[in-house]
């Protein structure tokens, strides 16, 4: 048998305006997930989202001093 074992290491505590927990706790039950795993997995979605957008604002120097401007040149590239 397989067991998932997460451990947790730090607590965060975060104030939310009115109607934001019930909200919240509706769209964990429809995930089929409790509140805890649901904002667990937003913070880390948009920790990931934050992070390719601040990628994309470092590389577009870089890729503009190369003649990379727009989607398509990125798909010439690599394709």
């Amino acid at each position: 048998m397989y067991y998932n074992v997460i451990q947790m290491e730090e607590v965060l505590t975060l104030r939310l305006p009115k109607g934001s927990r019930r909200r919240l706790t509706q769209l964990a039950k429809r995930k089929r997930q409790n509140l805890s795993q649901y904002v667990r997995h937003a913070i880390e979605s948009q920790l990931w989202i934050d992070a390719l957008d601040e990628t994309v604002v470092l590389a577009a120097p870089k890729a503009a001093a190369l003649g990379v401007k727009t989607d398509d040149d990125v798909f010439r590239l690599f394709s």
